[in-house]
């Protein structure tokens, strides 16, 4: 096959009757039909934009389907061919998503849009989608970045994790009252859509589902929603409002900030322009990326009732320049605050066991940090990158610094390192580290880059 970067196997999982259907696809070209086993030769030899209307038995499709004329546009359609077996099918098809083939219009008896089935096809602006599919398959539209625009037949009751992860140009997807789970990832970097409308069947979000849609302005949350995973909203730049109404059972919105009912969760922080939040007594949970990229916050006041920070929750506030974390929590999680270029002091309460991977990772105006005796360990390039930390002085209650625990901090000076941690890691732990000149290893100085 010609321009293998161009092509991608295409998992389909095909159930087939014998019914026959008739389609009109709006398409600029001429229109050509052909059976089954003769498509590959007429399409190697078009020579203009065709509407292939594909006829005859599955089982003599022919997947040969690169024209010699590189600048030829198929919408391929597939609505009328039928199968003369009762039996489920597993098919490959490479072909259909070379650059030629802008659009499809399914089998009207497809059950299944398999696993990656169009991952990739990224001329594909258009697919029909029959009602008779129950459910679209893992990223089975990912990365099809000329996608515009999706119609979910009421057939469909699952949406699987990256469906339609990163289809970077789709604007509008209208999903049907039979979908009751929209997955992992769902519409994950979809930078493009402006619009959803999650129906009433709906009972849970998944984790990320809608993360990095910078264009979208609004969603309205029907009350059957009673579970929102972490994530599933980050990164929604342009979000100012989400609708939830006051009979919803499970959440609840206040002044931008998406909670569980009794506000004990705080799931997410949107329209935040504010430099400074104070969050509620009521809150135990701060959920994974709930604060991320907040670029206006300066500072959140957290409270004494809080036990757990999740993964990413303050990652990339770029102006956040104080916060003090409660005595209550034991953990501060991976990447918690990566990327918070203006963060110039932070008290570790001794509390803290553990210090997570990459938990202050880019933090580059840190200028000092203080370990309590409480901490066991220090994750892999947690203080990585931050530069204007001059000391660090790490307790005997450490037993564990993992690789890059302290890369690349360029104007650490001198350092204070348990014995209990071994020499020879010491290269691994400060690694890229030029004005790093002593380390007090278990009361032995070292002198280092010397």
């Amino acid at each position: 096959m010609k321009h293998t970067k161009q092509l991608c196997l295409l998992f389909f999982t095909f159930i087939f009757l014998f019914i026959s259907c008739n389609e009109t696809i709006a398409f600029n070209g001429k229109k050509i039909t052909v059976s089954a086993e003769k498509a590959g030769e007429v399409i190697k030899n078009l020579t203009e934009d065709t509407l292939l209307v594909v006829t005859g038995d599955w089982k003599d499709f022919d997947s040969d389907m690169e024209p010699d004329d590189k600048d030829v546009k198929i919408f391929l359609d597939l609505s009328r061919i039928k199968s003369s077996s009762f039996k489920p099918i597993t098919l490959y098809i490479d072909a259909v998503v070379t650059d030629a083939v802008v659009g499809i219009s399914l089998p009207k008896t497809t059950m299944e849009i398999g696993d990656h089935a169009f991952a990739y096809c990224e001329s594909l602006k258009e697919v029909v989608i029959p009602n008779s599919v129950t459910e679209i398959g893992y990223s089975a539209f990912e990365g099809c970045k000329s996608l515009e625009k999706v119609v979910i037949p009421n057939s469909v009751t699952e949406i699987g994790h990256g469906a339609f992860f990163r289809c970077v140009s789709l604007k509008e997807v209208v999903i049907p009252n039979s979908v009751t789970e929209i997955g992992y990832s769902a519409f994950s970097g979809c930078k493009s859509l402006e619009k959803v409308v999650i129906p009433n069947s709906v009972t849970e979000i998944g984790y990320s589902a809608f993360s990095g849609c910078k264009s979208l302005e609004k969603v309205v949350i029907p009350n059957s929603v009673t579970e929102i995973s972490g994530s599933a909203f980050s990164g929604c730049e342009s979000l100012k409002t989400i609708s939830i109404s006051k009979k919803n059972p499970s959440l609840t919105c206040s002044d931008g900030i998406l909670y569980n009912k009794d506000k004990t969760i705080l799931f997410y922080v949107y329209a935040c322009e504010s430099r400074e939040i104070i969050i509620p007594n009521s809150v135990t949970k701060i959920d994974a990326w709930a604060f991320y990229r907040c670029k206006s916050l300066e500072k959140v006041a957290i409270p004494n009732s809080v036990t757990e920070i999740g993964d990413h929750a303050f990652a990339d506030c770029e102006s956040l320049k104080e916060v003090v974390i409660p005595n209550s929590v034991t953990e501060i999680g991976m990447y918690v605050f990566s990327g918070c270029e203006s963060l110039k002091e932070v008290a570790i309460p001794d509390s803290v066991l553990e210090i997570g991977n990459r938990a202050f990772e880019g933090c580059k105006s840190l200028k000092e940090i203080e370990i309590p005796n409480s901490v066991t360990e220090i994750g892999r390039g947690a203080f990585e990158g931050c530069k204007s930390l001059e000391k660090v002085v790490i307790p005997n209650s450490v037993t564990e610094i993992c690789e890059d625990a302290f890369s690349e901090c360029t104007n650490l000076k001198s350092a204070t390192v348990p014995k209990d941690i071994p020499y020879e890691d010491l290269k691994y732990i400060f690694k890229k580290c030029p004005n790093l000149k002593t380390i007090n290893h278990g009361g032995k100085i070292y002198a280092w880059n010397k």
